[in-house]
């Protein structure tokens, strides 16, 4: 690994760049080491180039404290580099604004006015870390970790300058290791970095004795948002329309081991509410059904003092659950762009189907499995975050969620953890009922939510 110093001639080997520098920290190695730095030297973040032979990828971070005695804030930020970098912490702030780049910019380097985030190209390289923007810009950070500590004047630690590794060679990571060489090294994966901001909480629900089901609002939400609702059942009927919802998706199952889901397209006989008959079967031993609503001013409680709430009755029989979650952002006038869904998977995991989506859009992935689960059974697919988690004594329910940072299919996503088998032999589980078919006990649906663009 060999360090480049900008605007000098010279190159430097960590070594000869450490032992240059007053207040070192104690042996160094080549793949991290730590610059003290008195209060008066300053050294542009942008300053520092990293070029590294191996598959790691070295980011420089920055670190800077106050005084002693008082409990501050550490900032420990990242430069956006290139205008991609900025793009896509753009995306992930998801301010509802839009992005601009160009060189007639007040400052170099990535930042925010309002809502809208811009990159400026032109200027000079020591703007691109510049803290003290003019008028009403505020620098934008690609990473950023806050955390509170109290400190003392003994213990009060210098300023540091670290050069940290981010693996580049994980093929399910989505992180994006920066290099100032080349630019950003993106990773084999159609998820953007972790975040939900698009996301306003989740709130689950079982039928109660008289088979009577309360819908939710989730706290968080807010007038335009948009609910996606995953309900299921089984060994019951489970409705395909209901007032003031819009379908989205549905998988039936009349047996386990049914190789694909039957949907309200094949059924023959409904009475407006649930589907009575399929061509094969009657869709009754698990069944799950997606469907969404905007919130309204009209969904507000009186006086604005929360919301209100939808009861279901769905009827004798066994129990339902179901799991909404707040989606902002989503287009009015198409919020769904795709679905599919899954019945007989053969994993011990479960297996959700590939779905195109664009880039900014989210993809909402609900599993019914028909048994119960613990959470840690079918843990977020790679890339994906847990939404909500429901389980009851023979029934369980996950819905999992991401943000898309590109145009394509999904891919077959398949949730980690022991799954449905859970290490035992065939024909025995964790209700000692689970059948030889114990890999095809759930149901899987892929959303593709539309986001505005």
């Amino acid at each position: 690994m060999v360090v480049l110093v900008t605007n000098h001639t010279n190159y430097f080997t960590p070594d000869t760049l450490i032992s240059s520098i007053p207040r070192l920290s104690p042996s160094p190695d080549t793949t991290f080491f730590s610059i003290m730095l008195a209060k008066l030297l300053w050294l542009p973040l942008s300053a520092v180039c990293i070029y590294s032979g191996s598959t790691e990828s070295k980011l420089l971070r920055a670190s800077a404290k106050e005084t002693p005695n008082e409990r501050i804030l550490e900032n420990i930020a990242s430069v956006c580099l290139t205008v991609e970098q900025c793009h896509d912490k753009f995306l992930s702030l998801d301010t509802g604004g839009y992005f601009y780049s160009g060189s007639t910019f007040p400052s170099k380097g990535c930042f925010m006015k309002n809502k809208n985030v811009m990159f400026g190209t032109g200027g000079t390289d020591e703007e691109i870390a510049e803290i003290n923007l003019p008028g009403m810009l505020t620098r934008v950070w690609c990473d950023i970790e806050v955390e509170t500590q109290t400190f003392t004047a003994a213990g009060f630690p210098e300023p540091t300058v670290s050069l940290t590794n981010r693996p580049t060679s994980d093929p399910i990571s989505n992180q994006v290791a920066n290099d100032s060489t080349k630019g950003p090294t993106r990773q084999p994966s159609i998820y953007a970095p972790t975040d939900l901001g698009w996301n306003h909480g989740s709130t689950t629900a079982m039928t109660n004795s008289s088979h009577i089901m309360e819908l939710n609002v989730p706290q968080d939400a807010v007038i335009g948002d948009t609910l996606f609702l995953f309900l299921s059942r089984t060994d019951g009927y489970v409705p395909i329309r209901l007032d003031e919802w819009t379908d989205v998706a549905q998988c039936f199952k009349s047996s386990n081991e049914q190789p694909t889901c039957l949907t309200a397209q094949d059924c023959l006989k409904d009475d407006g509410t649930y589907c009575k008959s399929f061509a094969k079967g009657r869709g009754r031993d698990l069944g799950s059904v997606a469907f969404y609503h905007k919130l309204t001013e009209a969904d507000e409680k009186r006086g604005g003092r929360g919301w209100r709430s939808w009861t279901i009755d769905l009827g004798g029989g066994s129990t339902a659950w179901s799991i909404i979650t707040a989606v902002k952002g989503v287009n009015e006038q198409n919020p769904v762009l795709g679905s599919a869904g899954a019945s007989c998977d053969k994993e011990s995991g479960s297996a959700f189907p590939s779905v195109f989506g664009n880039r900014n859009d989210v993809l909402l992935l609900s599993q019914s499995f028909d048994d119960n689960a613990k959470e840690s059974h079918f843990q977020p697919p790679d890339g994906t975050s847990l939404l909500g988690w429901i389980t009851g004594v023979d029934e369980a329910g996950f819905v999992f969620g991401k943000r898309l940072s590109r145009q394509g299919e999904t891919g077959k996503l398949i949730t980690r953890g022991t799954g449905g088998r859970r290490g035992d032999p065939p024909g025995v589980g964790a209700t000692k009922t689970l059948s030889h078919y114990r890999d095809c006990k759930d149901a899987m649906l892929s959303v593709v939510v539309n986001r505005a663009r």
